[in-house]
């Protein structure tokens, strides 16, 4: 399993994309990501989900930047953080609202950060 990038993260990563099996799938924390070990749903994603979240996350990189982003190693790329100024390109968008629900399988957080 390897991190491509996240969305939601509080002192970790609790949701966004990753490769599982050979293809990307949706990862997400479920209950308290404070209590213990975090949790997560992999989250199967149609090519067309696949698409629009990419879509998605390449307006992020080029207006916000490309800090949520990891490496092969699953090590996050910090920097890259675009001007304030620039971010409003993308929060004025309008972003339907995720709801994926085929897990295909459930890992702990060191499980979901191994390469």
């Amino acid at each position: 399993m390897r991190l491509l990038w996240h969305t939601g993260f509080y002192d970790g990563p609790l949701s966004g994309m990753c490769l599982f099996n050979g293809r990307k799938h949706w990862f997400h924390c479920i209950g308290d990501p404070d209590d213990g070990e975090r949790i997560f749903n992999i989250l199967y994603l149609t090519d067309e989900q696949i698409e629009k979240e990419d879509e998605r996350h390449a307006l992020w990189v080029k207006h916000v930047g490309g800090h949520c982003d990891y490496d092969e190693h699953n090590k996050r790329c910090i920097g890259d953080l675009k001007p304030r100024s620039e971010w409003n390109k993308y929060y004025s968008v309008p972003h339907r609202v995720r709801e994926y629900s085929q897990v295909v399988k459930v890992v702990t957080a060191t499980e979901l950060k191994k390469p």
